[in-house]
């Protein structure tokens, strides 16, 4: 064999070895990747369980600031299936009567491709979230309650997440503008006695809030210029 062939051949001996241990490699950090991905998708779900838990036993006492005789749940639901689990977010029943929402997605390792929305992965669950409310009795559907009702059940599932890891504060503008009275009587309520660790900065044109704040500023013209001073 010529020399030069014979040099040839074993540098491409070498440099297959070479390829074979960069993919030897490649594969140990793939699989190691998906056991990460794996381990942190288990963690995320576990979160989403407890977030939601928490929200679901929060959302029915929340309404109840408003309405007594009342109550809330989230109810999960597959969307191949149909159908609800009544079991899931009673909040008149506490943690016992909730199981955990969600399901954990599909195992397979072929990637999501993002652009269909209805595949099903790990971290989108084949999976519906309906919202039930009970004023004097259990609603088929939010339709059948008034427009201040439905008002009323989308600020305290807003609350109710809120309570979830609070923020250190947060700002409301007017959320009450549409309210009654004794309901923004109700919205401070709900500030002062669930949200103990966090602050409120909130715009009110109504007396209600302001019963329940520490302190008050009001924003006025004075000169031709805006103005503010401490009132409480």
């Amino acid at each position: 064999m010529d020399p030069a062939n014979f040099n040839l051949l074993e540098k491409y001996d070498h440099d297959i070895s070479t390829l074979k241990e960069k993919i030897n490699k490649i594969e140990k950090d793939k699989e190691k990747i998906l056991k990460s991905i794996t381990n942190f998708d288990s963690l995320g779900i576990k979160e989403i369980e407890k977030a939601f838990k928490h929200i679901n036993k929060k959302l029915g006492i929340l309404l109840r600031y408003f309405l007594p005789d009342s109550d809330a749940k989230i109810i999960v639901s597959d969307k191949d299936k149909g159908g609800g689990d009544d079991k899931v977010g009673d909040s008149s029943k506490g943690d016992d009567g909730s199981n955990k929402g969600g399901n954990k997605g599909s195992n397979k390792d072929d990637n999501p491709n993002l652009d269909n929305p209805n595949i099903n992965t790990p971290k989108t669950p084949n999976i519906n979230y309906e919202l039930k409310v009970k004023i004097g009795n259990w609603k088929d559907s939010l339709l059948e309650l008034s427009g201040g009702q439905r008002s009323l059940v989308a600020l305290c599932l807003i609350f109710s997440m809120l309570t979830y890891k609070p923020a250190p504060f947060y700002i409301f503008d007017e959320i009450d503008a549409a309210l009654d009275l004794n309901y923004t009587q109700s919205i401070g309520e709900i500030i002062k006695k669930e949200f103990d660790s966090a602050q409120f900065i909130v715009i009110s044109l109504k007396n209600g809030m302001y019963d329940n704040a520490n302190s008050v500023f009001k924003v006025f013209i004075k000169n031709g210029k805006s103005s503010i001073a401490q009132i409480k």
